[in-house]
């Protein structure tokens, strides 16, 4: 998955609650004769503002949170949803500066670390993947409790930089701080089999078939490795194990679109 698509799922699914479409207007219209009572309460123009920008109304979301800002500058949080709605509305410099002065202000790493994911999501879209990737890292850094998606971003955008060996290193810390994660294990093997560093790639392969998930997958990824290191036989072998493992599933798995075509690659290589 790119850095790109990373943001975009980042951004749509920031929000701290999940409401209804239609309970998403209902509240801004509560918001609207609130605010028309309570024209500087800074705290409805956040949350308003908040409420627009998970509605996709960037436009108001950054008049609420500008307007909130000048009331209550102590109020950081609307700092990052101003951050937020700029960089939607494609104002890569100005969503920078907001950032960066929610960082300042930030007081704790949980804080800080959400500061930094959207500094690297603003520097991804600059076409900064480098200085992307140091924010995303610096985040991973901060945090107690690591998101396997940021240690993601981190490597992907290294990766984004030419720097591959980089972006392995930093899926392998994750795995060594969050156990073997299989979103992790799978695009730290992919780098390694892009950067054709086939032995390494073998002995992931082998500890990722150790916990027996998507096995038919990861076996025709190990045929694959085999063969490019020219053991065909073990090579046959180990891509006649994947059909053998997808003709054990249940009838209506092996018809997904995703294990048919599994079944096709398999068979063109077996023959």
């Amino acid at each position: 998955m790119s850095t790109r698509t990373l943001l975009i799922a980042a951004l749509l699914g920031y929000s701290g609650f999940t409401l209804a479409h239609g309970d998403v207007h209902e509240r801004i219209h509560d918001l609207n004769r609130e605010i028309a009572h309570h024209p500087k309460n800074a705290d409805l123009l956040i949350k308003r503002g908040q409420l627009f920008l998970d509605e996709g109304h960037a436009d108001h979301a950054h008049d609420d949170l500008a307007k909130a800002i000048k009331l209550a500058p102590g109020r950081i949080d609307a700092l990052f949803h101003l951050a937020r709605a700029q960089l939607v509305l494609k104002q890569p410099d100005a969503a920078l500066e907001s950032a960066r002065q929610f960082l300042r202000q930030a007081t704790n790493d949980a804080a800080k670390a959400r500061g930094h994911v959207l500094t690297g999501d603003i520097l991804s879209v600059s076409g900064k993947p480098l200085a992307a990737a140091e924010a995303y890292l610096t985040a991973v850094r901060l945090s107690k409790d690591i998101k396997p998606d940021h240690v993601l971003y981190a490597a992907d955008a290294f990766h984004s930089a030419g720097k591959t060996d980089k972006a392995i290193e930093v899926l392998n810390d994750g795995i060594a701080r969050l156990g073997p994660l299989h979103v992790l294990s799978e695009r730290a093997l992919t780098l390694e089999m892009e950067q054709q560093r086939y032995e390494s790639a073998l002995r992931r392969v082998d500890q990722m078939l150790a916990t027996h998930q998507r096995m038919p997958f990861l076996l025709y990824k190990k045929g694959m490795i085999l063969k490019a290191l020219a053991r065909m036989d073990e090579s046959k072998r180990t891509f006649a194990a994947a059909l053998k493992e997808i003709d054990g599933l249940p009838e209506a798995r092996k018809q997904t679109p995703a294990l048919e075509s599994l079944r096709t690659s398999l068979l063109a290589e077996m023959n």
